[in-house]
This record gives C-alpha cells, sequence and structure tokens, in this order.
C-alpha cells in the first residue's frame, strides 16, 4: 500500500511539475505575443503621427503658394510659386500612392503589373536627370552603366518607381555627399544589377534587417530619427518581389549604405496573366503620341466642380469637343438623347445619380452602346478592375495627370483596348 501510495505521489509530482513547465511555456508565449502587439501599436502609433506630420507639409506649402498667386502676388514670383505647387503636389501624390499601396498589401492585394519592352538605360538617364533636379544641397549623383544598349521585359514605370524611391532615400541621409546608380549584369546573366550606394551616415547594424519592414523607422546612432512614413522601402520590396527580382543592402553607421537589385532580364511565364503597359505597343515599342481626330466629342461626367472645369478645359485645349455633365443622371441622360455624337465616354465612378460602373453596365447590356469608356476612380480595387475589364472599359487611378488622360482618349478613339492605369504611370 505504501510503495502504491508513493507511486501515486510520484505520478503527481510529475504530473504537477509538467503542468507548471507548460504554464511557464504558455506565460511566456503570451508575454512575447504582447511585447510583439504593443511594439507593433508602438510603430502604427508613429506611423499616423509620420503621417500626418508628411502629408500636412506639401499641401501646406500647396495652400501658400495659392494664397500668393490669388492674392495678386508679383509676376515674378508666380513662376516660382506654381513651381512649389507642383512639386509639392507630386511628392502628395507619392505619400498617397505609398498608403494605397500599403493598405492593398493588407488586404492581400497582390501588384498589379503591366509589362513592356525597354531599353534600361533610357530608364536610367530618366531616373538620373529627374532626381538630379531635387538633390539636396551639395550632394552629387554619377551614373555608371556597363551595357549601353541592354533591353529588357519589365514593368517599366514600377521599376521606375524603385530607382526613384532609393535615391531619394540616399539623398535625404547624406550630405555634401555622393551617390552612385550603377548598372551591370548579375552573375547569372539573366538578371541586370542595379547598384545605389551613398556615402551617407550610414544604417545601424542592428537595424538592417528591419528596414525593409512597414512602419519602421530606422534613426542614427544618437536617436536621431529622419522625416517619412517608414513605408518607403517597403513598398520598393514588394515591386522588386513582384517583378521576380531580389534586394538587400549593405551598411555600416558612417560608411553609407548600398542597395543591389537584381531583375530579370525577361520575366517568368505569368507575363502572360499582366497587360502591355498602356505607354507601348504590342511588340513593346515606344508609341509615337496619336494625333487628336477632328471634332472628336467627349462626355465627361465628373461631379467635382474644380475637377470637371480644369479638367474640361484641358481637353478643349487639346483639341477635343467635351459636353460636361455634373452627375451620373445627366451623363444618363445625355446618353439616351444621341449616344451616337460621342467617341468617348469619361465617367467618375462615384457620382451622384448613378456610379460610373452603373453607366457603364446600362450602356452595354440595356443601351447597346459600344462606345469607348475610360472610368477615373480613386478606389482602382481589384473588384473595380475586373468589372471595368469584363464591360470593355479602360480604368485610370486618380490623381490623373491630364496629359495621361488626352493619350487615352486618343488611344480610345483610335480603337485601343481598354487598359488598367495605374497612379505610378501618371506622373509627368
Amino acid at each position: 500500500m505504501r510503495q502504491r501510495i508513493a507511486e501515486d505521489h510520484h505520478r503527481l509530482l510529475h504530473y504537477a511539475n509538467g503542468l507548471e513547465d507548460m504554464v511557464s511555456e504558455r506565460t511566456r508565449a503570451l508575454e512575447t505575443a504582447r511585447d510583439d502587439a504593443e511594439s507593433a501599436n508602438r510603430a502604427k502609433t508613429l506611423f499616423l503621427a509620420n503621417v500626418s506630420h508628411e502629408l500636412r507639409t506639401p499641401l501646406q506649402a500647396i495652400i501658400l503658394h495659392a494664397r500668393l498667386i490669388s492674392g495678386g502676388a508679383h509676376c515674378d514670383n508666380n513662376r516660382g510659386s506654381l513651381d512649389t505647387i507642383l512639386r509639392s503636389s507630386s511628392h502628395l501624390l507619392d505619400l498617397i500612392e505609398q498608403l494605397l499601396n500599403l493598405a492593398k498589401a493588407e488586404s492581400g492585394e497582390t501588384p498589379v503589373l503591366a509589362y513592356s519592352t525597354f531599353a534600361i538605360r533610357d530608364l536610367i538617364d530618366e531616373a538620373a536627370s529627374t532626381i538630379r533636379a531635387t538633390l539636396s544641397t551639395g550632394n552629387q549623383l554619377s551614373v555608371q552603366c556597363v551595357g549601353e544598349a541592354i533591353t529588357i521585359v519589365s514593368d517599366r514605370t514600377r521599376l521606375l518607381q524603385v530607382i526613384y524611391n532609393l535615391l531619394r532615400n540616399a539623398d535625404k541621409f547624406t550630405t555634401n555627399g555622393h551617390l552612385v546608380l550603377m548598372l551591370d549584369f548579375a552573375a547569372d546573366q539573366n538578371h541586370i544589377r542595379l547598384t545605389i550606394s551613398d556615402d551617407g551616415i550610414g544604417i545601424p547594424t542592428e537595424q538592417l534587417h528591419r528596414i525593409f519592414e512597414p512602419f519602421f523607422q530606422g534613426g542614427t546612432a544618437r536617436g536621431a530619427v529622419f522625416s517619412g512614413i517608414g513605408i518607403g522601402l517597403w513598398v520598393t520590396k514588394s515591386i522588386v518581389d513582384a517583378l521576380g527580382g531580389r534586394i538587400d543592402v549593405s551598411s555600416a553607421p558612417g560608411k553609407g549604405a548600398t542597395f543591389r537589385i537584381e531583375i530579370p532580364i525577361t520575366p517568368s511565364p505569368r507575363v502572360a496573366e499582366f497587360n502591355v503597359s498602356p505607354g507601348s505597343d504590342g511588340d513593346g515599342s515606344a508609341r509615337v503620341p496619336r494625333p487628336i481626330p477632328i471634332n472628336s466629342r467627349v462626355l465627361f461626367g465628373e461631379d467635382e466642380t474644380v475637377i470637371r472645369d480644369a479638367m474640361g478645359q484641358f481637353l478643349r485645349e487639346a483639341g477635343y469637343v467635351v459636353d460636361a455633365c455634373a452627375d451620373g443622371t445627366a451623363v444618363f441622360a445625355m446618353l439616351q438623347q444621341d449616344c451616337r455624337r460621342y467617341d468617348v465616354i469619361v465617367l467618375d465612378h462615384r457620382m451622384p445619380g448613378y456610379t460610373g460602373l452603373a453607366i457603364l453596365k446600362a450602356m452595354r447590356d440595356t443601351l447597346l452602346i459600344h462606345t469607348p469608356v475610360i472610368i477615373l476612380t480613386g478606389n482602382d480595387t481589384s473588384e473595380l478592375r475586373e468589372e471595368a475589364a469584363r464591360y470593355s472599359a479602360a480604368l485610370i487611378a486618380k490623381p490623373v495627370q491630364p496629359e495621361r488622360l488626352i493619350e487615352a482618349i486618343a488611344r480610345a478613339v483610335d480603337g485601343d483596348v481598354a487598359a488598367t492605369i495605374h497612379p505610378g504611370s501618371l506622373m509627368p
């Protein structure tokens, strides 16, 4: 009996010790999860604070310089104010595009790519000339290319965005220094390699593994944090991954940073899933802007007066005859009255009365109107893109530069197939 009691006691002790170990392990796991959640919450709080600051800064510049112009400032000052407004608007658009990319990724969307064939040197020269005009005082950029005539099949707009992001990042962390953009072949000869290096402050070693994370904003060894919303490098890596490439970084405090990107010269077979770039012909060659057909008439539906009036003026100056409507009901009435008078119909998606997509569906299914349609939207979800494509319409994400809309209309008048245009491709 005593032996049996001793054995039972031993088993109970064993179970108790095991239970304590399980409780301890579970407690540690919960503490780790709590710490991770608190860290993520702090990162998002900092992210929101930075977003608020970064969005307000260019908006403040736009407001002040617009007021200077509207207040009758001297003509000599107007040009500078207009340039400031344009630069600040482009900066604001870039920030908004980063936020849209983040929102799409968190909802499970993968980047939509548009492949074309292009000379990589032309892309590099375009990026370099644009960045040189905005470099911080004292910084210089040099370009080194091995293989002047390298032609690749990739998403030109997205790759240009990657180079912009990395060059701007290098400029931000460099003072009176030197930036280098270099092109050569990767070791396997099936990829190109782009190297962006600087001799700036560098990145602390303990931060290198985190710099591609969303919301993460590194600082110097002294703890200083720089401007930005903390997702530029994350966006860059997301694009590189989507293009089938890879990116890495090497750095040390006080010794600058070097980012290396390898992009396939030709994409994997999945290229067939994507559209050809709207700026290229089917063979990938650059498209020459088409002349405006004489007396081409456009029906333009947009409920925002400031957008409708300004865009209508750009279209008329380009040679189009424009009938503008302030809501979907008016658009529908104009179509029922005489749909054959219009060569192209441009519709804001979210209009009072009828949305752009509702009008498109009614045109195709009920009115049997096959006039080319372009839908403008500030929320280019995959569902909206699919619906637009199903009804043979082009989808352009706002904000859109007038030159790009004019070119899209010219393609539509010329009978080109519909294509999806993304905000990153709308910059001048």
